[in-house]
Order: structure tokens, then C-alpha cells, then sequence
């Protein structure tokens, strides 16, 4: 029996450095437990599953990556990876040799004849999800992609892809002719028609970035941006310090928040009145959800202190106070996971924010119950609405779903629930062909869900200071949709805002 399936994730690769010696990798099938299959082969060139397979079509329930083991791939020509999956997962497979880095997966590439992440830079892709380097494998040129990288939660999907910059092979999502001009791409062909001059997601001290307010209005501006938001997460308390800089500055400032939602979602709210009532409770119970929850992650990290191995973690006790004061919670800023990271990192048990996520800051010492639950989406665009704003889905992509179809899906269905907006443009590393391909399908599929719902078309650095890896404030859209934008919010008003009888809007 022959199944043709539209993803499978690569969870490890070992070394590769000749066609002979084929990759060694552990596949995740979907719908497929690791300790159950007897040895299919995944075709991943082709897309098929051929061999003796059941239950095919739902996600498997994931096993732990630290329990998987190296399964010995068939040599087969590229751009064919055979991969015969075993129980992986059993209790007497032996543990992995080491975490494949950049090389190994370059080297995977090279049997796929060539790849591209999803953002065009496969190096920092990859890096973000893999460590260390496997003696042995090759070095590979990224070049016209067959098949296309991602990088997801620490894993990889391989998704099939065609040389066809009009379709987003992951949604087959076609883009129509009259997008062509909106797309990132289209921005080489006339650089004239595209601006920078908007920048509607920054964020401060107040929530998790590395600047003042001030001194974000100021970087804005020194690159050119006419129009911004000071968005920090969960709080408007560095509000009047970056309106007073952009009044100082004459350009235009729309007060706004970024607002967390359940399941992950961030809500962009634009042009809010910063004292509505309404707003400001909400804001208030999420500030003290984000307390608690610091509190709770002190005490997990504490038991594991204490119970350590290591004498290094035996000596060390941590504070809710120590994480409080890396962060400007009593100036009624929040409380964010790499002010928890920095006092790991002044403890000397840690060298960056990054290096806590892969040790420390992870499974249940983020997921205690005795933090309160996030607000539903409709709560919080009641409050962006009462407060006279307008709400923008922020970075659709990250929208948590098992496949693209179901993140899809659930985008689809957040912007139906009453959002005015979605975050379309964004900062992009993409140099390669195939990622700026990747890139323009994602961007036209937003385009034209934002379009056949009547919806705003908005940007958003996502700027969160030098040293934080979200440091660019450069984000190009078209002018004709930045004028648009920008009406929506009345306009230019430089260096000051309107007023309403509730209090400031700017």
C-alpha cells in the first residue's frame, strides 16, 4: 500500500559525508507511534510512505527527543532520502551519540539535492534547534531547493516543494496575479514603491526588550521611521515616556500594547486610550498572572537546585525578588522568562537567554497549574475595542497547530472573531531564492485573507533591542498599503496625538 502524506518532521540527523554513507535520521510519522511501526520506508523526496502502515492522517504523540536513537537510513540517489523506521523508542535502543549541528544538516541537504529554511537562512534556522558539530560530514551550497526546511520547535519538517515561485507547496495556496506587486520580492523590482516609514511592534524595558522607551522612539526614527507604536507586552506603562520623545522628535506615535491571549495568541492593540478602565484591569490581572508565574518557575528551579547532582546548581537559591528587579514590574512593567534567564545567568549557571530555554526553562517548570489562565481572545479584543483601538493578530505564523492546514485553520478563525487587523509584513533574513519564495507565499496568503475579509494590512518589527536576536527596526511595505494604514489611524499627526473625552489617543 502506497499513502502520500504532506509532512513528516526530522528530529535527528547524524553525520552524512558521502552519498554511500547515507544519512542517518529519526522521522516522526504523522499518526505513526514510533514503537509501532515495522519498518516502512519514508520516500521523503517523493512525499509517499510505502510499506506496512496503519493509521495514517493524525499527529503521533510525541516521544521525548532525549529517547530517541539513530536509525541507519537505505542509500538510495538523491534527492531520495530512505529512511526505515524501527521502535525507536523502545527502552533498549541506545541513546544518541551526540546533537547534530549545521554540518550534518548541510549534509542532509546535499542528499535532498538542496534546501531552504522557511526564512532563507538556513544556518540560523537550524542553529536555533541543533548544537554541536558531527565530525565527518560535509559541508553543502544551499541552492534551487526540490524541498524545502523549517524550523519547528526544535525540529525539522521536510515539505515538498516545486521550482515554482507561485505556489506555497505547505498550503497550496496559489497566488493570484494581482498580489504580485505587494510581495517582498516585487520590492527589488521597484524599490520607489515600497516604505519604511511605519513600524507598528516595538517593545522596551517595560516588558522583555534591551532599551529605554526613549531611546526606541529614537532608534525608530534614526532609521527613518515616521510612524510607530510602542508595544510592550501586557503593559502601556512606557507609553507616556516614548510619546513625550516622539513628540520631541515630530513624528507620529499611536499608543498601543501587545496582548497575550490563550493558547499563545498576541494581540497587537493600536491607537488605544491608555487610562480606559477596562483596558487597564485587564492588563493588571495578565501583569499578576505573569508574577505568579515567575514565583512558580523560582520554586521549580529551586527543587531542582537543591536536589542536584551537580554541586554547582546545590549552591545556588533564587528570589522572586532577584527575578523582580531585572525587570521594571514595580514601575508597572512585566515580568518576562529572560528576566528569569539573566539571574541565571548572573548565577554563573548559564552564559545567554538561549542557552536557559535548551536547560532550564523548559516542560513543566512553565506549565504549572497554579498560574492563573490567560484571557480569551474575545476578552481581549473587547478591552482593545472599549479602549478605542484597533486589534491586530500578531505574527500568524506562530499560532500553535499540528499541521499548516490546522494553524491555518485557527488563524482563519481568530481574524473571523473580530480582529480589525493582521501583522502581514514583517523584518525577513531571507537571501536565498527559495526563501524569498517561501516568504512572498506566506505573505500572499495573509495578503489575501486580509483583503476577502476587509481586514487592515499592518507590520511589525517585533523589535526588541540589540542583543536579543529581534534587533531590526527596518520593515518594508508597500506604500500604498502603508498610506492605508496609516489613515486608519487618522492619519498623520506628528509629534502629537487626538483626544477624546476618555483621555489621550494618539
Amino acid at each position: 500500500m502506497t499513502r502520500t502524506i504532506r509532512r513528516a518532521v526530522l528530529l535527528l540527523v547524524a553525520s552524512a559525508s558521502t552519498a554511500a554513507a547515507a544519512p542517518r535520521a529519526l522521522v516522526r510519522l504523522p499518526g505513526v507511534p514510533l514503537t509501532s511501526v515495522t519498518a516502512p520506508t519514508l520516500v521523503i523526496g517523493s512525499a509517499h510512505l510505502i510499506g506496512p502502515t496503519q493509521g495514517l492522517g493524525t499527529i503521533l504523540t510525541p516521544v521525548p527527543l532525549l529517547s530517541m536513537s539513530l536509525i541507519p537510513a537505505a542509500a538510495v540517489p538523491a534527492p531520495v532520502v530512505a529512511v526505515p523506521v524501527t521502535a525507536a523508542a523502545s527502552s533498549d535502543a541506545p541513546a544518541p551519540a551526540a546533537r547534530p549541528g549545521k554540518a550534518a544538516l548541510d549534509a542532509l541537504a546535499t542528499e535532498l539535492t538542496s534546501a531552504a529554511s522557511d526564512s532563507g537562512n538556513a544556518g540560523d534556522a537550524l542553529g536555533r534547534s541543533f548544537d554541536g558539530a558531527v565530525p565527518g560530514a560535509k559541508s553543502a551550497a544551499v541552492s534551487e531547493p526540490v524541498h524545502h526546511i523549517e524550523a519547528e520547535s526544535g525540529s525539522l519538517s521536510i515539505v515538498p516543494r516545486r521550482h515554482d515561485a507561485r505556489k506555497d507547496e505547505t498550503v497550496g495556496f496559489r497566488i493570484p496575479p494581482e498580489l504580485l506587486d505587494l510581495l517582498p520580492s516585487a520590492r527589488q523590482r521597484n524599490p520607489k514603491a515600497w516604505t519604511n516609514r511605519v513600524s507598528f511592534h516595538l517593545h522596551s524595558v517595560y516588558s522583555d526588550g534591551t532599551l529605554q522607551p526613549e531611546d526606541v522612539v529614537a532608534a525608530a526614527v534614526a532609521k527613518g521611521v515616521k510612524v510607530l507604536s510602542l508595544t510592550d507586552h501586557d503593559t502601556v506603562a512606557g507609553i507616556a515616556r516614548a510619546r513625550a520623545k516622539a513628540k520631541e522628535l515630530g513624528v507620529t506615535f499611536h499608543a498601543g500594547v501587545e496582548m497575550s491571549a490563550g493558547g499563545g495568541v498576541h494581540v497587537n492593540a493600536i491607537g488605544v486610550d491608555e487610562t480606559n478602565p477596562q483596558l487597564i484591569a485587564l492588563l493588571e490581572r495578565v501583569r499578576i498572572q505573569r508574577l505568579v508565574r515567575a514565583q512558580t518557575i523560582v520554586e521549580h528551579l529551586n527543587a531542582r537546585f537543591e536536589n542536584s547532582s551537580d554541586p554547582r546548581e546545590r549552591a545556588v537559591r533564587m528570589t522572586l525578588e532577584e527575578v523582580k528587579a531585572k525587570s521594571m514590574h514595580d514601575e508597572g512593567g512585566t515580568i518576562e522568562i529572560p528576566h528569569v534567564a539573566r539571574v541565571l545567568i548572573d548565577k554563573g549557571l548559564i552564559k545567554n537567554v538561549q542557552e536557559a530555554y535548551r536547560t532550564y526553562l523548559t516542560g513543566k517548570v512553565l506549565t504549572d497549574p497554579r498560574v492563573p489562565e490567560s484571557p480569551d481572545v474575545e476578552e481581549v479584543l473587547a478591552a482593545v475595542h472599549a479602549a478605542g483601538g484597533k486589534a491586530f493578530l500578531n505574527h500568524p505564523y506562530t499560532v500553535r497547530g499540528e499541521n499548516q492546514a490546522e494553524r491555518d485553520a485557527k488563524v482563519k478563525t481568530l481574524l473571523a472573531k473580530g480582529m480589525d487587523g493582521i501583522e502581514v509584513y514583517r523584518h525577513s533574513r531571507a537571501r536565498s531564492e527559495s526563501g524569498k519564495r517561501a516568504l512572498d507565499s506566506r505573505v500572499a496568503k495573509y495578503l489575501g485573507w486580509a483583503l476577502g475579509l476587509g481586514l487592515i494590512i499592518g507590520n511589525g518589527a517585533d523589535y526588541h533591542g540589540p542583543g536579543t536576536g529581534l534587533s531590526s527596526l527596518i520593515v518594508w511595505m508597500p506604500k500604498t498599503l502603508a498610506s492605508k494604514l496609516e489613515k486608519a489611524f487618522g492619519g498623520a499627526r506628528r509629534g502629537r496625538g487626538r483626544r477624546t473625552a476618555a483621555g489621550p489617543r494618539t
